[in-house]
């Protein structure tokens, strides 16, 4: 596998989401590419910082998976941001792989070199049952290239609702000693808010 950018690679990771526009049937694969939503991806790709690709290693050069980097201002970026993988190329079991190389490491390595000018780097997951996973990979990601992400106790905000799916477990990787900048929320404060 090998990474390409947006300026190399931007007319392929077209043709791939309006292909799976069209072919995919799974509501989570589907809302992404619905081109009927002003938020899918073929509408708001170039407002992200950057994109990174992970292809084939073969002349065809296949997307195997793709993730953005947003900025989030006060010199703070998430990285894997719309973390997808081909369905071609998912795992078929729901054991986690901490042994291989993922195209998650790869892109995460990509990013973390080519963003570390940053003060923090972070990456987020939605939904509480995807919070051990979350825990997992941090622990992959460092036991692979010597980071030190760390999941973070309680949920941030990571875009302008108030609403249950704003609030977001994280795992940071800080590159300085200062308070991280965004708005925090107990996980026993978020039950109330919203269970």
């Amino acid at each position: 596998m090998r990474i390409r950018s947006l300026n190399e690679y931007e007319d392929k990771f077209l043709y791939y989401i309006n292909k799976w526009n069209k072919e995919l049937t799974r509501y989570d694969d589907t809302k992404w590419f619905d081109t009927d939503l002003p938020w899918c991806i073929q509408n708001r790709y170039k407002q992200y910082e950057d994109w990174t690709f992970v292809v084939t290693d073969d002349n065809e050069e296949e997307l195997v998976g793709f993730a953005a980097v947003q900025d989030f201002g006060n010199d703070c970026a998430r990285i894997l941001t719309r973390l997808y993988y081909n369905p071609k190329y998912r795992l078929k079991h729901v054991g986690y792989d901490m042994n291989n190389v993922t195209p998650a490491n790869l892109i995460t390595k990509h990013q973390v070199e080519k963003f570390k000018h940053k003060k923090h780097l972070f990456w987020s997951v939605e939904y509480m049952r995807r919070r051990k996973n979350a825990i997992r990979l941090s622990q992959k990601l460092n036991n692979f290239y010597g980071y030190d992400f760390n999941v973070l106790p309680d949920l941030y905000k990571t875009y302008n609702k108030d609403e249950q799916g704003a609030w977001q477990s994280i795992s940071l990787y800080s590159l300085v000693n200062e308070p991280f900048p965004l708005e925090a929320l107990t996980i026993r404060e978020w039950k109330q808010k919203y269970e």
